[in-house]
């Protein structure tokens, strides 16, 4: 195979991206690198770190800035905090995809790079784990170093997630919430912990419990069966207050799932079998998500209408 194979089978295990090193023992030489950058067949990412075939893309793909951050700072180098969470599928933060987040161990310190957030932890046995091919902090410790950093909702959002999507038991966020004590934030933060429910399935459903809990109003429980006549489940309401005569079921309406056409109009046909089965709806985005109280004043209306 020639060098440029042999460098283009290196770089397809690691998500397109090769470095210099690699390259020359390849065969090919930091000249025959730099002409390849030249003529935009490859494109450099960080440092002597190389996207290999850039001309297939327009830009740099995320996961080989990832690849190529961990390979720029050595086998020592685990991805961490934010960067974890995206690559474990976790939900509830806005991404940042200009900076990938590394943790080093304490002794490696080097000036930081723009595109790269150098952290200096220890890290101990089980904190690391390998997800496809990348060195990441595991979940419980990925929500360690997290959730004091953040706000209440997206902190409460990710936590969420991670119980929703299985990637955590209740018994990794108290080992995760032990981790984080002492930490700068993890006091203000200790109570969050206990707010997690894996039912939510969306961070938009988390900031609308919680804006509900914070008004007075928290609903009585999550994914509520709704029944029709013959006691099929027509669908589950995302959150429910059923202690009055007809339950009230509360829907979180995202852009993604609820915002096309064939979305829109499954949803209305979902709220008129719902109203035919005794159940009033209240609905909300990410609007009323955002305004503190507002989701609140909606549910208290609509439970005040009733009664």
């Amino acid at each position: 195979m020639d060098p440029d194979g042999i460098a283009r089978a290196v770089a397809d295990r690691q998500d397109g991206v090769v470095t210099l090193g690699q390259a020359c023992r390849c065969g090919l030489s930091a000249d025959d690198v730099r002409t390849r950058v030249r003529r935009g067949h490859w494109r450099r990412v960080f440092g002597p770190t190389y996207l290999v075939d850039a001309d297939c893309h327009p830009e740099v793909p995320w996961r080989a800035q990832v690849r190529a951050a961990v390979l720029l700072h050595g086998p020592s180098a685990v991805v961490g905090l934010s960067t974890a969470a995206r690559l474990h599928g976790l939900a509830g933060l806005t991404w940042d995809p200009g900076s990938i987040d590394l943790v080093l161990p304490r002794g490696r310190e080097r000036h930081q790079r723009s595109g790269i957030a150098l952290h200096w932890w220890p890290l101990r046995p089980g904190d690391a784990v390998t997800l496809d091919g990348l060195p990441v902090t595991s979940v419980p410790r990925t929500l360690a170093d997290l959730v004091p950093r953040l706000a209440r909702r997206p902190a409460i959002s990710l936590l969420d997630s991670a119980l929703n999507l299985g990637l955590a038991e209740p018994a990794d966020l108290e080992v995760a919430r032990a981790t984080a004590a002492g930490r700068p934030g993890a006091a203000i933060a200790a109570d969050w912990w206990a707010c997690a429910d894996g039912r939510a399935q969306s961070p938009l459903e988390t900031w609308v419990r919680l804006d509900c809990a914070d008004g007075g109003v928290p609903p009585d429980t999550l994914q509520l069966p709704v029944r029709g006549p013959s006691g099929v489940v027509l669908g589950y309401g995302d959150l429910g207050w059923t202690r009055r005569r007809r339950p009230l079921v509360g829907e979180a309406d995202g852009a993604g799932p609820h915002g096309t056409p064939v979305a829109v109009y499954r949803d209305r046909s979902r709220a008129n079998a719902f109203t035919a089965a005794g159940v009033d709806l209240v609905r909300f985005t990410w609007s009323d998500a955002l305004r503190v109280g507002r989701c609140a004043g909606i549910v208290r209306h609509a439970l005040a209408s009733a009664s």
